[in-house]
């Protein structure tokens, strides 16, 4: 497999944030900020490309925040609780049916020259 570029890694998580939303619990449990840390302490491209790896990969995990999309949105019923919409991603149909994220998919996450 040919090594991901900085430019590419920037254009393939613009095209899946831009498209689909940022990852499910971005600045949750993700914790987003730990990698803002990571880049201060070494702020490179090869570490900014790295982390813009590691952010498609955990968004593949876990998938879409948004919460017409993602398997895991919770909001604040009318009785003040918290329940869980219950409204699933589905991951295999989007793969199958968007070629540039099957390509993205291939590329990051199984390592295949796209």
């Amino acid at each position: 497999m040919s090594m991901i570029v900085y430019a590419e890694a920037m254009k393939m998580r613009t095209y899946i944030w831009e498209t689909y939303g940022c990852a499910y619990d971005y600045c949750g449990g993700y914790v987003a900020d730990e990698e803002f840390e990571k880049l201060l302490a070494n702020p490179s491209k090869a570490m900014a490309r790295q982390l813009l790896i590691d952010q498609i990969c955990y968004w593949f995990q876990v998938g879409p925040e948004d919460s017409t999309k993602a398997p895991h949105c919770w909001y604040e019923s009318t009785t003040g609780g918290w329940g869980n919409l219950n409204t699933e991603f589905d991951m295999k149909f989007a793969l199958a049916n968007d070629p540039e994220l099957k390509r993205i998919y291939r590329r990051v996450v199984m390592g295949a020259d796209a």
